[in-house]
């Protein structure tokens, strides 16, 4: 149900969502926004990585954001397969490829498209990395943005993968979202 335009029928949503539009509630949270261009990006990719039914999901900052975090995305980093990395080279060839490599932990590896002027950064991890383990063993939730669902990481997930990779301070800001959500949840 990943991704499909309409009312999103089924999808189930995780308590760690429901918990965090209480706390956007709450705290009186602007809704997330995105400017038109980014939104029109992040609608365009998902919609080809819904097409091409491929296992993928949203992490970073764009992820963050959707479950109701305060931030301003920089950039859409998607979490893909390697074994996918063929599919989507070919369903994003008209883009230009900003850079692409391995990265320095061997975990996966990143292309970055510039999609109009919206950096979108694929990650296609191998079967022993960090994230993909999760997409595996359903560690996503869906997110409501325009008309589609978007496949996202857990935030419990992304703070364990920010603690992972050694970024302790963004780790931190996320699991205080958690706590301050559960607070507010009870």
């Amino acid at each position: 149900m990943r991704g499909k335009r309409g009312a999103g029928g089924g999808v189930e949503e995780s308590a760690e969502l429901r918990v965090s539009y209480k706390v956007c509630k709450v705290n009186k949270v602007k809704e997330f926004m995105l400017n038109k261009e980014f939104s029109k990006v992040l609608t365009e990719v998902a919609e080809k990585l819904d097409e091409s039914k491929i296992k993928w999901t949203l992490i970073g900052s764009t992820n963050l954001a959707l479950q109701g975090m305060e931030f301003t995305p920089q950039d859409i980093d998607i979490l893909a397969s390697y074994n996918d990395i063929e599919i989507i080279k070919k369903l994003f060839s008209k883009f230009v490829i900003k850079e692409s490599g391995e990265t320095s932990n061997g975990e996966c590896y990143e292309i970055k498209y510039l999609i109009n002027s919206v950096e979108v950064q694929f990650c296609f991890e191998y079967s022993h990395g960090f994230y993909i383990k999760k997409i595996d063993q359903n560690g996503i939730i869906y997110k409501k943005f325009d008309l589609l669902n978007i496949p996202c990481f857990l935030l419990g997930d992304e703070a364990a993968a920010y603690r992972y990779l050694g970024r302790d301070g963004k780790a931190k800001m996320i699991e205080d979202f958690i706590k301050n959500a559960n607070k507010y949840g009870k």
